[in-house]
């Protein structure tokens, strides 16, 4: 990956580069309305650790997880971090009138992680 001009210098950057370990991979996505990201699993935290922030979203876009054998279910708000763990099958089902639209990346590793108090 190589930062392109619009992302130097940027709030994406800044954003970014808050946290302990670097980035892998930066991208902002966008899941039209009525549309599904299909169930999938990229691959277990010891590789990355995925951070997706909602920019702009609403109720009605859902993100479902299978985890152990159980399927959940979650609005995620606009504004706050999540972190993924990307082993379990999950999906984005956009069930609302409205665009979707995420600022996700990966970190380097667990560094970020491992200290969180829940």
């Amino acid at each position: 990956n190589t930062p392109t001009d619009k992302y130097i210098g940027s709030y994406f950057q800044e954003v970014v580069e808050s946290f302990k370990a670097d980035a892998i991979r930066v991208r902002l996505v966008r899941l039209d309305p009525g549309k599904t990201l299909t169930p999938h699993i990229d691959y277990d935290p010891t590789y990355a650790t995925r951070v997706v922030i909602p920019v702009y979203t609403n109720p009605k876009v859902k993100n479902r997880f299978k985890v152990r054998g159980e399927e959940v279910e979650t609005h995620l708000e606009a504004g706050k971090a999540y972190f993924f763990n990307t082993g379990f099958a999950h999906g984005v089902f956009n069930e609302s009138d409205e665009p979707r639209i995420a600022f996700m990346f990966s970190l380097d590793g667990q560094d970020d992680i491992t200290d969180i108090r829940l």
